[in-house]
């Protein structure tokens, strides 16, 4: 009963010094100070924003007509709209999303007086998912003066 009693003293002792030597390896790895530079602005940059009237699906899968805030200093903003439509498209307010799931990929844009022309990259797509696509870009197209929208997507040409 000693050499039992022996036994677990030891091993008490064994246990109670490896968690000191562990206690004292973290202790001396973690530092106390951080340098942490901190800068102080007098004010904010101040970026100009436009509105544009955006058509958007609302949590009820309803199209919606809304104000969305875009930079003013855009070099081309049908482009840009169509990258709202796809790359974009997580900075739409969060309660609306665009209709497709999917991202489409812009080969070529031209305009011609009220005409604009889209040569999008080919892609497997639910085709009445992307006239549905078309529809709702078309529209905030009409906001922007666009009177029809050309579409070339997988060898042909729809007319919106």
């Amino acid at each position: 009963m000693v050499i039992a009693l022996k036994k677990k003293v030891l091993l008490l002792i064994v246990v109670v010094i490896s968690f000191v030597s562990i206690f004292e390896l973290i202790k001396s790895k973690k530092t106390d100070e951080i340098d942490i530079q901190v800068f102080f602005v007098d004010e904010l940059n101040d970026n100009k924003f436009e509105t544009l009237t955006f058509c958007a699906l609302n949590r009820y899968n309803d199209f919606d007509l809304i104000e969305v805030e875009i930079p003013e200093d855009i070099n081309n903003i049908y482009i840009y709209v169509f990258d709202l439509y796809n790359y974009k498209r997580n900075s739409l307010p969060v309660e609306y999303k665009v209709y497709a799931p999917f991202v489409l990929d812009l080969e070529a844009l031209n305009i011609k007086n009220d005409k604009l022309y889209l040569e999008i990259k080919p892609k497997k797509v639910d085709l009445e998912t992307f006239h549905w696509t078309m529809y709702s870009l078309m529209i905030t197209y009409r906001y922007l003066g666009i009177n029809e929208v050309n579409v070339s997507f997988n060898n042909k040409t729809y007319k919106y």
